[in-house]
């Protein structure tokens, strides 16, 4: 007896010699930290040197020394020989600029049945039809700026787009002002934010509502009968958000989209018809700011994202396109003239007898203007105004060639003195063609970015990692089996597919494919070792889980973009309250087991059931937030306050609470995804403590897990699958910082439950292992994506495909490691239990 007392006690006191040394070489977790601190600066430094790249080009200055400077001298002189907008009066007295809020293109071939009248006017050859490109972003407020100043907007526009200011660039309300022509305005607030005191009467609506889809554009109509009768403004602009708000928070497919063009194209009626009665010289615009996704959100570059409609009605237009005609019969994409969304500028101006805002790259939209303007020479004055405005804004390492280009155009059509020769109709076409030329030279141009900068910010973050690996590299020493090989030789994967957009793209099919793979070594590693039937038992019931959430995931997919109507989909789909009742009582049944007081858990949970069941079960399309709804959703709020509170901010209570609010925001088929995926990662835990599976080991899988669940509950890499419709649960007006935590928390939300519930079974030295571990899972690729974008940064992808995953990789990185650091103050929940 004495024997073994002595050696237990030894055993013991060098198990805790083992322990001490490890913690001493980690004290506080200080270099940890550090290098958190580091990352995130490097991180932050790249994308302030890659995001603040002014795109707007510049006017020219007055040429100087060389060849260039002959070039240009030569056009000044000869552009400062026409006419700058000396014309008699403008070609229309008034414009109605009415911009319905995502109104795509795709309208054309699958929706212009509910628009009879603006069928009805392009068929009789009344109007004419565009469809019209933008630039990515393909949000409201740079388009705002397109729309105005005719310049293409930069990528950081985005940032701003929730928070817009006073837009200080050259633009048409300007201009309008400086002319003394009245403008007025009823729509979206954020116009008023952007152009302050530039119109006569205006009255905003708030954006931010999304749920709103009627009144918000009621209270746009209702100002149509008194503003149509006034005579004293020029131009009034309508901007109607109710398609939008359809879009993000039913989707595209929802049966109110109809309903709200039929609505549209009745305004545009009223419009026309009060308008049409006392006077002849009006121009009516209806067009789309941005497109809308398969999904129904927008920010991407995607064709239904980055194509819109253009509709111009007016009484001077002559039934002379045929192709317009056909098109709308037909619905034949190719008879139909496509421009750029920035022609619209320069034509508004000129046709109102404006100068062209001097930042402006659009061409004039060649069809409508050479139906409003009479007489050949003004037509040619206008486009030769136009080319010397262009030319004037290209950056001065191409200036030399653009200068050339214009030259020659203007010395052919255009003598040193006299009227202009060959200026006819057919100008249009040789018009088009140098300004085709132009912005091809502008294009292949490549922007100022700051190399340096980003270069040193990347060599920042590959020397942390470095550095990271060799101060811990103790902690990845003991390999000691296939599952920690393939854990990490299959997570190492995805770095290697990043410099392929294609790979990018379909991230998550990447994802998905290392998660069934560890799934399958997990069931082999589970046969080889003498663990029991029931362990074996769930391992195989992890990995079929693994396996019906990605067949789940590839089904909700494949009926977003073909409609695909495979019984159980549509059963799952349209069963709401099947969806929603199991999915909450899943939720309950995997979170009660683990709770310490399982009374007062279960009424919190109850009480949770309730609410969200009142509150997703009604029909959404028929449902107006009313005083009930808004105290369900504000009840769920505060019993995950509480829970966290009670709890004392533990894990577990981040978990449940974090699920409460995801059950709230989600549809009911990714809810019924989000409580599989909470309940698989439960018992792959309980897997790996049973088989007695590595540090290294858990924290891959649960790594690879985490990616799989942020793209199964409907994120991807895409912009516009972020959903804003979340932002106004439970609020009676807009608040910013709470919409914002609301949209992370629906976005980023299941990517901490996977790591809380990770978390609590760990104690404090393997807890800051898998701290280590996580850190290099997120910064290496982030480094990678870093290069790749400063490598590509003149591809044509760079802003849509690299840039956008690169921000999401970083955007991880901010929520994983310092949410899974947040937690590491208190030690695992298992050692207090």
């Amino acid at each position: 007896m004495t024997d073994q007392l002595w050696e237990t006690t030894a055993d013991t006191f060098t198990a805790q010699k083992v322990v001490l040394n490890d913690m001493k070489r980690l004290p506080n977790f200080v270099c940890f930290r550090i290098a958190c601190i580091l990352s995130m600066a490097s991180i932050l430094w790249f994308l302030s040197s890659f995001l603040m790249v002014n795109v707007h080009l510049k006017a020219s200055q007055p040429a100087g020394k060389g060849e260039s400077a002959s070039w240009m001298s030569r056009l000044d002189s000869r552009c400062k020989g026409l006419p700058a907008v000396n014309f008699s009066a403008s070609f229309v007295k008034r414009v109605v600029l009415m911009v319905v809020d995502a109104l795509r293109a795709e309208v054309l071939e699958s929706g212009i049945q509910y628009m009879p009248f603006l069928r009805g006017m392009i068929t009789n050859g009344s109007g004419y039809v565009f469809k019209a490109k933008i630039q990515a972003p393909t949000v409201t407020m740079p388009r705002i700026k397109a729309l105005t100043s005719g310049t293409i907007p930069a990528f950081l526009d985005l940032l701003f787009n929730f928070g817009s200011s006073e837009f200080a660039d050259d633009n048409l309300l300007r201009r309008m002002r400086e002319s003394n022509l009245s403008s007025v305005f009823y729509g979206d607030e954020t116009w008023l934010h952007m152009f302050p005191g530039h119109f006569k009467r205006s009255e905003g609506t708030t954006s931010f509502i999304v749920t709103d889809y009627v009144e918000v554009d009621r209270n746009v109509t209702r100002h149509l009968d008194f503003e149509l009768q006034q005579v004293d403004w020029t131009m009034m602009i309508l901007h109607y958000l109710g398609l939008d708000h359809i879009g993000h928070s039913y989707g595209d497919k929802s049966s109110l989209i109809s309903l709200k063009l039929q609505e549209m194209d009745n305004v545009s009626s009223i419009i026309y018809r009060t308008l049409h009665k006392n006077l002849s010289d009006f121009l009516l615009i209806v067009l789309g700011d941005h497109g809308m996704s398969d999904t129904g959100g927008h920010g991407g570059t995607s064709e239904l994202e980055s194509n819109v409609l253009v509709f111009t009605i007016s009484p001077h237009l002559t039934a002379s396109s045929q192709s317009c005609r056909l098109f709308v019969t037909e619905c034949s994409g190719q008879l139909i003239q496509t421009v750029e969304q920035v022609d619209l500028v320069p034509t508004l101006a000129v046709l109102l007898n404006l100068p062209i805002p001097e930042r402006n790259v659009g061409l004039l939209m060649g069809d409508l203007v050479r139906a409003l303007i009479p007489k050949d020479g003004d037509l040619c004055t206008m486009y030769m105004i136009n080319l010397c405005q262009f030319v004037r804004n290209i950056p001065d390492a191409i200036s030399d060639k653009a200068a050339d280009i214009a030259y020659q155009a203007v010395q052919k059509h255009w003598p040193k003195d006299g009227d202009p020769v060959g200026c006819n109709s057919d100008i249009s076409a040789s018009f088009e063609q140098l300004f085709n030329d132009l912005r091809r030279l502008l294009s292949e141009h490549s922007l100022p970015y700051n190399v340096s900068s980003m270069t040193s910010a990347l060599i920042l973050l590959l020397i942390l990692a470095v550095l990271f690996c060799i101060q811990y590299s103790y902690l990845i020493t003991k390999w000691n089996g296939e599952l920690e090989f393939a854990s990490v030789f299959l997570t190492s994967l995805p770095v290697m597919s990043l410099a392929s957009s294609s790979y990018i793209e379909f991230e998550e099919l990447t994802w998905h494919f290392i998660l069934c793979s560890l799934m399958a070594v997990l069931v082999y590693h589970s046969c080889r070792t003498p663990s029991g039937d029931v362990v074996r038992r769930r391992v195989v019931i992890v990995a079929i889980l693994s396996r019906s959430i990605r067949e789940l995931c590839s089904m909700t997919a494949a009926s977003y973009a073909y409609g695909n109507s495979l019984w159980t989909f549509s059963f799952l789909r349209h069963e709401r309250s099947f969806l929603v009742n199991f999915s909450l009582m899943l939720l309950i049944i995997t979170f009660l087991p683990s709770a310490h007081s399982k009374v007062w858990h279960l009424c919190y949970l109850i009480l949770s059931f309730a609410a969200l069941s009142y509150y997703k079960l009604v029909d959404h399309e028929n449902f107006k937030s009313t005083l009930w709804s808004t105290v369900s959703a504000r009840s769920v709020f505060a019993l995950a306050i509480a829970i966290i509170a009670l709890d004392k901010l533990s894990s577990r209570s981040i978990a449940v609470s974090i699920s409460l609010l995801q059950c709230l925001f989600l549809k009911p088929l990714h809810l019924l995804i989000y409580c599989l995926i909470v309940s698989q990662q439960v018992l792959l835990k309980r897997v790996l403590l049973e088989l007695k599976a590595s540090v290294l080991c858990e924290t891959m899988l649960h790594f690879v897990l985490a990616q799989c669940a942020f793209f199964d509950t409907g994120n991807s890499n895409r912009l516009s699958t972020i959903d804003i419709s979340v932002s106004y649960i439970g609020l009676t007006s807009y608040q910013p910082a709470i919409s914002a935590v609301l949209i992370f928390i629906r976005t980023y939300g299941l990517c901490f439950v996977v790591w809380a519930l990770f978390w609590r079974h760990l104690d404090r030295r393997n807890q800051h292992s898998a701290l280590c571990f996580i850190f290099l899972l997120t910064a290496v690729p982030t480094a990678f994506y870093m290069f790749i974008v400063e490598l590509l940064r003149t591809h044509l992808f760079v802003w849509s495909i690299w840039f956008r995953s690169s921000y999401d990789s970083c955007t991880r990185v901010a929520s994983n490691v310092p949410g899974v650091k947040r937690i590491q103050a208190q030690p695992g929940e298992d050692e207090k239990s």
